[in-house]
């Protein structure tokens, strides 16, 4: 087989996009969904995330997160997005929220990515997101986990696109990729 050339869009902006010419869209929230065939692609799970060096910096927060100086907490601007936050993570988990005002606060999360491989705080972690960090250790995950949605990403499609070989051959890589467990 030939190879096929995938092009990437990234965007928060989805209805802004004209999905007649996207052959296949990766959605979180459900409601900026195109109305196309779908499946799963991700459950959702959420789990804080530090690096190795801030961990032996820092051995209590194994055992009591919340007990972190305010400024460790690094966190993402999720805006009206449904994502969890600190807060809500914490609410979630059934333990009392810290002070969580010192933190940095970034707006692309590639970039609190770094700042946590940096061993600059504690952020939260996406399954399906921090995976490879995880795997190459440049990321520890902490406990514990929430599940806020059964499943956050799902795979959108145009129905014809299964009778074109190449982008069928591109749903199948994504159906290789399903992380529901």
């Amino acid at each position: 087989m030939g190879k096929v050339q995938v092009h990437v869009l990234t965007t928060d902006r989805l209805r802004e996009i004209d999905q007649s010419t996207v052959d296949a869209t990766i959605v979180w929230n459900l409601e900026d969904a195109p109305r196309q065939p779908s499946f799963p692609l991700i459950r959702e799970e959420v789990f804080p995330i530090c690096s190795p060096t801030f961990l032996s910096l820092h051995p209590e927060i194994e055992n009591n997160l919340g007990e972190l100086p305010s400024e460790s907490y690094l966190h993402f601007d999720v805006g009206a997005s449904g994502f969890l936050t600190w807060s809500s993570w914490f609410t979630r988990c059934g333990i009392r929220v810290p002070d969580l005002t010192q933190g940095m606060t970034f707006d692309a999360y590639p970039f609190l990515l770094q700042a946590v491989r940096r061993s600059e705080g504690v952020g939260l972690g996406w399954k399906g997101v921090v995976d490879r960090a995880l795997a190459d250790g440049e990321v520890v995950r902490l406990s514990p986990s929430v599940v806020s949605r059964e499943i956050s990403y799902h795979v959108f499609h145009h129905p014809e696109i299964a009778t074109k070989q190449s982008r069928a051959r591109l749903l199948d890589w994504f159906h290789s990729q399903t992380l529901l467990d």
